[in-house]
């Protein structure tokens, strides 16, 4: 008896070691394939909306205004007309990182997606056109998909740029003259003059204007010859035409805080932090070929040339993020290069360092845009550079179908862009995702 309890005693004793070891195959078996699910940002994306339902509300435009104040004659966006050309166009091809896309809106009858989209993190602005003309603008958050109106402009779009904390843009209104006279009739014997009339001639101001995300509330609201809005946080950089020239100027939001960063014809500038970069006339090289990029610390007013780049740039041959600022270095060639060089630079802020990112190519390229040190760029295709691992590889890899391209925003691993259909002219937002390999 006592020999058949022991038996039996084991026995329980071994199902026991097989049942843990079992538990422990299963469990490392699941973290196993955690870890591969984990490798890739298309095994767990964040999920996109299906759709963004942006429709402008007529409830938001302006009491005082029938109309929308833009300059008649000038192309706006139609929502609903195609596009004289009756060619057709090709998508472009996406490279093995850049996952499905997802399309987030088309343009219809109702409303036309416009060309300048801004974004940061899971939050983009969007503006929309709808059939009357007026321009809005929504605040989309593209990992729930909800959307909220928050503007209806005056008259046109002109520069839009967002941060984590406020959303400016600036408004193009456009009056037309009023009480036109008419033609002037000559005095005869039997005729007196026509008598002198007045009117007031057409006129267009600039408007800028700040949310505040957080607060989800117009904080300010002012007039004047604004353009190329930058920011970052709540240090926002302009230019602005004052006395002779065009300068570069800025102001802390939260406090109030202005500074003038230049005075001598500045433009496209960035921000980041205590640092505000920008171009500016070359003095030493033919200004239809080279700018200056200048780095500007507002809080010491030190002022630093970094170097040349090509002049008449998108975005002036440069873009800035973080403490990472990269550059399009260019040169007029050597004795045995005999035309212009583009080097693709990154220059550290922290540690005033800059090195030559190796892409073994120096011809033209442009539409540089950094986030979360991911570099893209277009030469010969839309590119990309991991700037911490030093992986480079392609978004789009060929010039073919970038024709249908509008703007591009990338947001971290986020990429949206606008695709515009020929001959149909109907604009698409899509969203993707770029695997990093993480």
């Amino acid at each position: 008896m006592k020999r058949l309890t022991n038996t039996v005693s084991n026995l329980f004793g071994l199902l026991a070691l097989i049942g843990l070891a079992v538990v422990l195959v299963l469990v490392f078996s699941q973290r196993q394939q955690g870890t591969q699910t984990g490798a890739s940002v298309f095994q767990s994306p964040i999920q996109p909306p299906a759709t963004l339902n942006l429709t402008c509300s007529s409830a938001l435009r302006p009491s005082d205004q029938p109309a929308p104040a833009i300059l008649r004659g000038v192309p706006t966006p139609q929502p609903g007309k195609p596009a004289p050309s009756t060619a057709t166009t090709s998508r472009p091809e996406r490279g093995p990182r850049v996952s499905s896309p997802t399309l987030l809106m088309a343009s219809n009858s109702q409303a036309t997606i416009g060309f300048q989209i801004a974004t940061r993190g899971d939050q983009s602005a969007i503006p929309i056109t709808d059939a009357e003309g007026w321009t809005c603008l929504f605040v989309s958050n593209l990992a729930t998909g909800r959307s909220e109106q928050i503007a209806t402009l005056r008259g046109s779009l002109g520069s839009l740029s967002i941060s984590d904390s406020y959303l400016v843009w600036t408004d193009e209104v456009y009056t037309p003259e009023v009480n036109p006279c008419p033609p002037a009739a000559p005095a005869t014997e039997t005729r007196s003059p026509s008598t002198p009339c007045t009117s007031v001639p057409p006129q267009q101001r600039t408007e800028l204007h700040i949310y505040d995300l957080r607060a989800r509330r117009e904080v300010k609201r002012e007039i004047g010859q604004r353009r190329f809005l930058a920011l970052a946080g709540d240090v926002l950089a302009w230019q602005e035409y004052r006395g002779a020239d065009w300068g570069i100027y800025g102001q802390k939001l939260s406090t109030g805080q202005s500074f003038t960063i230049t005075t001598q014809g500045g433009s496209y500038p960035k921000v980041f932090g205590e640092w505000v970069a920008y171009v500016t006339r070359s003095k030493d090289a033919p200004e239809s070929s080279s700018s200056e990029l200048h780095l500007f610390n507002w809080q010491t007013g030190q002022d630093r040339l970094l170097g040349l780049v090509p002049s008449g740039v998108d975005g002036g041959g440069y873009t800035m993020e973080g403490n990472s600022l990269a550059w399009v270095k260019f040169s007029f060639g050597s004795a045995t290069i005999q035309r212009p060089v583009h080097e693709l630079h990154v220059y550290d802020l922290a540690t005033g360092k800059d090195r030559k990112v190796d892409i073994n190519d120096d011809s033209y390229l442009t539409g540089l845009q950094l986030s979360d040190d991911l570099l893209i760029y277009l030469q010969k295709g839309w590119q990309a550079v991991d700037l911490k691992r030093d992986l480079k590889f392609s978004v789009f890899p060929s010039s073919a179908g970038l024709e249908s391209l509008g703007k591009i925003a990338l947001s971290g691993n986020r990429l949206v862009w606008l695709e515009t259909e020929k001959p149909s002219g109907v604009i698409r937002l899509y969203l993707a995702q770029l695997d990093r390999g993480q």
